[in-house]
């Protein structure tokens, strides 16, 4: 449970979430019931629920549409506004990078550079951005 919060926060809590990740009419519907867009998005909803220290999510708006996206990226960094939490999270999207990541590592088949930091903690410069277009085109000179 979120630390400090009682039974009746957390259901609140929760269904605000619900309400900002669209899923507010399938509540009570079954995993199996869900597309692939609306799992994703019920597995972020209960893991920021959980009240963890440290949130792993695997492709977390894949099958979300931009406007979705963006509610989830919103809900994100207020909840990185409001507690100490971390995320970590896999993603082919540039998008998903830029919005949300201050620290970015890019796993490579290269035998010469398998894995390349980027520091965006201060934000994404142009100096930055042109680094990760580089990386996604293949073009990283270490």
């Amino acid at each position: 449970l979120i630390h400090g919060e009682n039974n009746h926060q957390l259901q609140e809590h929760g269904l605000r979430l619900v309400e900002s990740f669209g899923l507010e009419d399938r509540l009570y519907s079954l995993p199996y019931q869900l597309s692939g867009g609306m799992r994703k998005r019920a597995a972020l909803a209960a893991s920021l629920l959980s009240g963890a220290d440290l949130h792993l999510l695997d492709e977390p708006f894949s099958g979300s549409d931009q406007m979705r996206r963006k509610a989830m990226y919103s809900v994100i960094h207020e909840v990185c506004k409001h507690r100490e939490t971390g995320f970590i999270f896999t993603t082919h999207d540039v998008v998903d990078v830029i919005e949300l990541a201050d620290t970015v590592l890019w796993l490579d088949e290269s035998e010469t550079s398998p894995v390349t930091m980027i520091d965006a903690s201060r934000g994404w410069t142009e100096a930055l951005r042109y680094q990760l277009l580089q990386l996604m085109l293949g073009e990283n000179e270490k």
